[in-house]
């Protein structure tokens, strides 16, 4: 878990240092916000993942789970992670990985 949080910093301040080499003024306070906004956006695609359970797959409630829960259950814990993986790596790949010395 701390890995994952200090990779992000890492990932931040690499990100910021190019922006500051590249235009010459310093906005961490514009990337720092863009992070929040993306934190409170995964929170928006959680919902959006268990809102398309009723009309893909018949969940109603944990009463009602539907004709497949079984399914539903593999669609949220396989489906999702893999695209949402995906597109971390594309958005990855189009990252400056280069380093100037």
């Amino acid at each position: 878990f701390a890995g994952v949080r200090v990779t992000g910093e890492v990932v931040m301040a690499k990100v910021i240092d190019l922006d500051a080499e590249r235009t010459g003024t310093r906005r961490e306070g514009a990337y720092y916000s863009l992070v929040g906004l993306f934190g409170r956006a995964s929170g928006a695609l959680v919902g959006l993942s268990f809102a398309l359970l009723g009309p893909l797959f018949g969940y109603v409630s944990g009463e009602n789970p539907g004709p497949n829960p079984g399914l539903a259950f593999r669609f949220l814990v396989a489906v999702i992670p893999g695209v949402a993986i995906l597109l971390a790596y594309f958005l990855a790949a189009l990252f400056p990985h280069e380093i100037k010395e």
